[in-house]
């Protein structure tokens, strides 16, 4: 008898909590355990905090040298070096610490702009009374380090928890990619090492088939 593995924690979201095994979207299933570990990004928090500290020694300025200007705390802004992070990017591969993830059994895709990115990823799962899971959300984000990528929530939503329900997600929900961005190539991976591999893609005609719907629906309304 075949036995579903248990399903993990939602690939997009923070929280740790166990999660029965999922499949993606596609013909072939996964288990839950990789699209949990998906479970997009738990931030890494120091555990403990150094109290005395050496104290920070003020920089001396030289005669007729300019001080570096600060970045405004209140403006959002990104070094330049990051701006081939805008545009659109589809999930290709998804490669799990533990588990094997079949590429047909996975779709995503990630926008950036300026202060905005958006995700989305749809999955299938083992269960028979719930084959349809998705997570999708707006997030804040911001480059820090050398190649850091902390995203905070704005909104979003998922049934990838692990009751499987819908559920809204809260806002400010914090997470963490380690960033390799080679032009047309995007790789964001996590704090368990799991990898979300992406490839840009460029902008197209809008489609045909939906301009004959739109004029079909036009017509059926009678305009």
């Amino acid at each position: 008898m075949k036995v579903a593995p248990k399903r993990a924690a939602p690939y997009f979201s923070a929280d740790p909590r166990p999660d029965p095994p999922l499949s993606l979207t596609g013909p072939t299933m996964l288990p839950k355990a990789a699209l949990a570990s998906l479970s997009a990004l738990a931030l890494v928090l120091p555990t403990w905090l150094t109290l005395t500290q050496d104290p920070v020694e003020t920089p001396v300025e030289t005669p007729g040298e300019t001080p570096a200007e600060k970045p405004d705390p209140n403006v959002w802004s990104l070094d330049e070096k990051w701006h081939g992070l805008y545009g659109a990017w589809q999930l290709m591969q998804y490669d799990h610490v533990t588990e094997i993830v079949p590429n047909d059994s996975i779709r995503g895709f990630a926008t950036f702009q300026p202060g905005f990115m958006t995700l989305i990823v749809h999955a299938r799962s083992f269960d028979e009374d719930q084959d349809q899971l998705g997570q999708a959300g707006l997030q804040r984000y911001q480059m820090v380090e050398s190649n850091i990528l902390q995203t905070a929530t704005v909104m979003g939503h998922s049934n990838m928890g692990p009751d499987a329900e819908f559920e809204w997600e809260s806002p400010n929900i914090p997470r963490e990619f380690k960033v390799y961005l080679n032009k047309d190539d995007l790789t964001l991976t996590r704090p368990d090492q799991s990898q979300l591999i992406f490839r840009r893609i460029q902008p197209a005609p809008y489609p045909a088939l939906a301009t004959e719907l739109i004029k079909e629906a036009r017509a059926g309304l009678g305009e």
